[in-house]
């Protein structure tokens, strides 16, 4: 019976009901029977009519999630066929279709197509509201995208030991701060020791030079002066294959847990015990990284032994732009990140004069000063992560002056020494890391003895 003729049926029998009790029962029954009757109808109200007449149960709305290549110019963007109820969980889709986009990398999912909304990477989940959702692609340039990078530390630290975050007296460490435009190391390893680095777009070796396997167990690993190794990358690998730059090594350094080396050793499983050359030469002195400290220094002998590795790939250009906003904040263009003008024991004003206060101080007090900041009209300022303060440096000037010590300004001779929120090892005492952007260098340096200078920063907007 086709659910039109069971409508009509049900309808029959309740008039028929009401004839009855009208008949048997003498109208004081009416009102009753008439009031169950109106319920029922209310009921039938509820449910909905299709195109032939049929009676068709009420369906809750469904969402769609839609995936926007945002101005590719390469690849496609990838489709969700599902239908979601309100509150369902969606996980976000992979870049499966290779999005890209001519001098950029692809990023993350967004919201908003200016990437102001909410960020997803591949695989987080959401519960969707009661609207479709479009998620747009978002691509970095490489000498923006590389300052963001998570480090990928998960633990917290007081003077001597680790410690569960958040550590009472070291407000605000690096592993509990995060925000939507923070990259996440993302590797894939190719299965012919090479690792594709899904943010930069780079082609690494697994292994360094002379040696090779699962492990990177097999052979000795050659050590080379500074001319051999700019050339030896591809004179053994071929066309394209190079030492890489500082701030590219700098992509590969991570803190997943306080053993040795930091990086991510399944993908590179023979980076410690050592120095790596980089391609960074001035003229006077070239640069060089130690993941197992890790460490990033500079040295003026030039026939010094040190590994290589080579990796594949763009060599994007120093690209440094910043804006004094004239109330004490300088905004870097590229990152939207809001530095301190100028830095602990000084007034933030225009010349940063002298408050009376000790410029350099330790590591706690580093995080207790950020932390108690209100400036500008702003009170959620931080102790930037050592990848913030690489991006303060400008590795193509030559010399011991790769900081803007103009914008900002500051006649203490440690202006460019500069407290991180990161911390590298246990020996005693906390080792936190520190740079001197100067000389574009960075070093552990001890929680407790060490002294330098804390620059606040905020954001990104």
């Amino acid at each position: 019976m086709g659910k039109n003729y069971k409508k009509d049926f049900i309808l029959f029998f309740l008039y028929a009901q009401i004839f009855f009790s009208i008949s048997s029962c003498g109208f004081p029954q009416i009102n009753k029977d008439f009031q169950e009757f109106t319920f029922l109808l209310e009921i039938f109200k509820d449910r909905n009519v299709d195109t032939s007449g049929n009676q068709a149960d009420t369906a809750l709305p469904t969402f769609s999630v839609t995936y926007n290549g945002n101005g590719n110019d390469s690849g496609t963007a990838p489709i969700d066929s599902n239908l979601y109820n309100q509150s369902q969980t969606v996980t976000v889709l992979g870049n499966t279709g290779s999005l890209a986009l001519s001098g950029a990398t692809f990023a993350e999912w967004n919201t908003a197509s200016d990437g102001s909304g909410t960020g997803y990477y591949p695989g987080d989940t959401f519960a969707i509201a009661a609207a479709n959702i479009i998620l747009y692609a978002r691509y970095l340039e490489w000498n923006k995208l590389f300052p963001l990078f998570d480090l990928a530390q998960v633990n917290c630290f007081d003077n001597d030991s680790t410690e569960t975050c958040p550590v009472p007296g070291f407000p605000l460490q690096d592993p509990e701060f995060s925000h939507a435009r923070t990259i996440a190391q993302s590797f894939v390893d190719n299965g012919d020791e090479t690792i594709t680095d899904n943010r930069t777009g780079l082609l690494w070796r697994k292994c360094p030079l002379s040696t090779s396997g699962p492990t990177c167990g097999s052979g000795i690993t050659d050590n080379y002066v500074f001319a051999d190794a700019q050339t030896i990358c591809s004179a053994t690998f071929g066309a394209g294959w190079r030492i890489p730059t500082i701030r590219e090594y700098a992509t590969l350094i991570s803190y997943p847990s306080t053993l040795l080396p930091y990086t991510n050793s399944t993908f590179f499983p023979s980076l410690g015990g050592g120095s790596f050359y980089s391609s960074i030469n001035d003229g006077s002195a070239y640069h060089f990284i130690t993941f197992s400290q890790p460490s990033i220094g500079s040295n003026t002998l030039y026939t010094s032994p040190r590994k290589a590795i080579c990796v594949s790939g763009t060599n994007q250009p120093e690209s440094l732009s910043f804006t004094d906003l004239g109330d004490g904040r300088v905004r870097d263009n590229h990152t939207n990140l809001e530095w301190q003008k100028c830095h602990s024991g000084r007034n933030n004003d225009a010349t940063c004069s002298d408050e009376a206060s000790a410029d350099t101080i330790n590591w706690q007090n580093a995080l207790l000063y950020c932390d108690a900041l209100t400036w500008a009209g702003f009170s959620d300022w931080r102790l930037p992560n050592q990848n913030e303060l690489l991006s303060l440096v400008d590795f193509s000037i030559a010399g011991t002056v790769k900081f803007d010590t103009t914008l900002f300004n500051s006649s203490s001779p440690v202006n460019d020494r500069m407290w991180s929120s990161n911390v590298s090892r246990i020996t005693g005492v906390a080792n936190p890391l520190w740079i001197n952007a100067g000389f574009g260098i960075l070093n552990p340096g001890n929680a407790t003895t060490g002294f330098y200078v804390a620059r606040c920063v905020r954001g990104p907007l």
